[in-house]
C-alpha cells in the first residue's frame, strides 16, 4: 500500500509503476528535497542542466504560495522528487519505504 505522507529527503523508497505487474520488480531510489536544483533541471521553469539554487528556492516558494506544489501535504497528489537508482529523477506520489 502506498505511503502518502511525505518522506524526508534522503529516505530510500520504492514504487511499482505497473499495477498489474506480478513479477515483484520495484524501482528503488532516494527522496530529494523539493528545492534541490537537480529536481528542476530540464523543466519548463529551468530548462538549463544546472539551475541556480537561489532561483530554485524562490520558485518553490512561489509555487507553494499559489498552492501549486503539494509535496508537503499528505494525500495521493503529494508528489516528491526521487532520484531512482536507474539514474533518472521523477516526481512520484505512490511511494513505499524501502526495507
Amino acid at each position: 500500500m502506498p505511503h502518502y505522507n511525505p518522506f524526508s529527503a534522503g529516505t530510500r523508497v520504492k514504487c511499482n509503476y505497473r499495477k498489474d505487474d506480478t513479477s515483484g520488480y520495484e524501482h528503488v531510489g532516494t527522496v530529494l528535497a523539493k528545492d534541490d536544483p537537480c529536481c528542476w533541471a530540464g523543466t519548463l521553469a529551468f530548462p538549463e542542466s544546472d539551475p541556480d539554487p537561489v532561483a530554485v528556492k524562490a520558485h518553490v516558494a512561489r509555487c507553494e504560495a499559489r498552492g501549486d506544489l503539494v509535496c508537503g501535504t499528505p494525500g495521493p497528489s503529494a508528489q516528491q522528487p526521487v532520484k531512482w537508482d536507474f539514474g533518472k529523477i521523477y516526481w512520484d506520489s505512490q511511494l513505499y519505504a524501502a526495507e
